[in-house]
């Protein structure tokens, strides 16, 4: 195959061919827990998963792969060949919340940690204030699972080419950042969170549905996302207590 030669491109055809670029403040994502999580945080603080806790995320990262590579020096003298043969994804997907007045985006990250510890769940939470207290942690997957998929889809504003849909599976929140707090001048107060999860499933959505959003703002872009269901036990409302999608 020859290499590319040098030729003349009118402003015009580079406009047409590379002028419509993707933008970064365009996506949205999903990171609702499963049922009996859903049902834990209500039961908590009075919260239920809705569009808020979606539109207050400030920033999330689309995530990124590596192989893990075999080197052969033997095969040709002075030569160095890899070869591929596992995939390896990233550690953690990092979220960055706006936190509303209510803190009810704080409550509902640091529930669904609680959850995860027991406390509350298995333990009375008054009994933590004893530094004693032991815990045990909720299985992370069956009907008191902590795990869950969530999803980061990246699209643009006409919402008529193709998006990108960003599956991140067996994912649960692992760290919630240190908020710093401090006297003088004023700044809206963001938290962040990490989760990790096993791995992603990127998918192209050409007028297809997606799974970043929730079932009650099915219509706020058109008919290009259409929610669907994918079963019991997911992270849809058939895994969910009634009132929560």
């Amino acid at each position: 195959m020859a290499g590319t030669r040098p030729n003349v491109q009118r402003t015009s055809d580079l406009i047409s061919k590379i002028g419509h670029l993707a933008q970064t403040n365009v996506y949205q994502v999903k990171v609702q827990a499963p049922g009996p999580v859903l049902g834990f945080i209500y039961t908590q603080t009075g919260i239920k998963y809705n569009e808020n806790i979606e539109l207050l995320c400030h920033s999330a990262s689309l995530p990124g792969s590596s192989f893990a590579t075999h080197e052969n020096t033997q095969d040709f003298y002075g030569t160095r060949t890899r070869y591929a043969y596992k995939r390896q994804h990233d550690e953690a997907l990092t979220l960055e919340f706006y936190v509303d007045k209510r803190y009810d985006i704080f409550s509902y990250f640091d529930e669904w940690q609680n959850y995860i510890t027991g406390q509350g769940s298995i333990y009375n939470k008054s009994s933590y204030y004893n530094s004693n207290q032991i815990h045990r942690a909720n299985y992370p997957k069956g009907s008191t699972g902590y795990m869950t998929p969530i999803y980061v889809t990246k699209f643009e504003k006409d919402i008529q080419d193709q998006a990108m849909e960003f599956c991140f599976i067996d994912a649960f929140p692992y760290q919630i950042n240190s908020t710093p707090i401090s006297y003088g001048p004023a700044d809206v107060l963001k938290m962040t969170v990490q989760f990790y999860y096993t791995r992603y499933v990127k998918r192209n959505l050409v007028g297809k549905s997606s799974q970043s959003r929730t079932r009650d703002t099915s219509d706020r872009f058109g008919d290009f996302f259409i929610n669907r269901d994918l079963g019991v036990g997911a992270n849809d409302n058939s895994g969910s207590l009634s009132g929560f999608a």
